[in-house]
């Protein structure tokens, strides 16, 4: 855990510095039921993370996510609001059965987790599953990116564009390992400190979690790094069963 540890206190130095009012940078507002798979994840009533849900009872999200230094969150302390695109409105919540870490989890690399419910989500107009796909996206597809603003709690989206893996592996060196997806957005665009578990999907499909951005500033020219889903699909899907 020590790599997570030196990348956090790397964020709160840049957001200290930086000043950010948003997570998501250089977004747009989601409208009413455009994500229904969106979930905002809460803990003592507080937005810690983001996420997707999967299946009737999953979500997915980042593993860092779960942690607070080496200590994981109780699963009873961890409340999951879905079907709203404000967090300060509408939506219903439901509690955590269990947590699922990636058995490899460690720094960035696995960074991936599962959230099991204490009850199936209410699907209907404003609250579904998003699919998982199960190969990776070829590089240059564009997709698309969600997660929460900081200072208006509501949902927003962006645009971002794969990057190949030989890029990716020059831009993050020796951080680089082959679950990763490297995004890119025109500068002043992608996802910020606190954007953590956010998902990135191609054709309603899912393709990414959000696992960290390359450097101490948000939304510059250096890709933002997600857990590639594809590489973990079996692992994800048997947990279904």
């Amino acid at each position: 855990m020590s790599n997570f540890k030196l990348f956090l206190i790397c964020a709160l130095i840049g957001v200290a510095v930086a000043g950010y009012t948003n997570r998501i940078v250089g977004g747009q507002f989601a409208e009413e039921n455009q994500f229904p798979f969106q979930v905002a994840l809460l803990r003592r009533g507080r937005l810690f993370c983001n996420g997707a849900i999967v299946h009737r009872r999953f979500v997915l999200t980042a593993a860092h996510c779960l942690f607070a230094g080496d200590e994981m969150f109780e699963a009873e302390n961890i409340k999951v609001l879905y079907g709203t695109n404000k967090i300060t409105s509408g939506g219903k919540y439901n509690r955590v059965e269990k947590i699922y870490v990636h058995e490899d989890f460690e720094g960035y690399q696995n960074d991936i987790a599962l959230i099991e419910m204490k009850k199936d989500f209410v699907f209907g107009e404003s609250a579904d599953y998003i699919r998982i796909r199960n190969e990776t996206v070829e590089e240059g597809t564009e997709v698309s990116v969600t997660a929460w603003g900081r200072t208006n709690f509501q949902l927003q989206y962006n645009k971002m564009t794969t990057e190949s893996e030989s890029d990716c592996s020059e831009n993050l060196a020796d951080d680089f390992n082959a679950n990763l997806l490297c995004l890119n957005g025109k500068v002043n665009t992608g996802v910020c400190f606190g954007d953590d578990g956010a998902p990135a999907f191609y054709n309603f499909e899912l393709v990414g979690i959000a696992s960290y951005i390359k450097g101490p500033v948000c939304g510059t020219e250096k890709p933002d790094v997600f857990t590639n889903t594809a590489n973990f699909y079996e692992w994800i899907t048997e947990k279904f069963d």
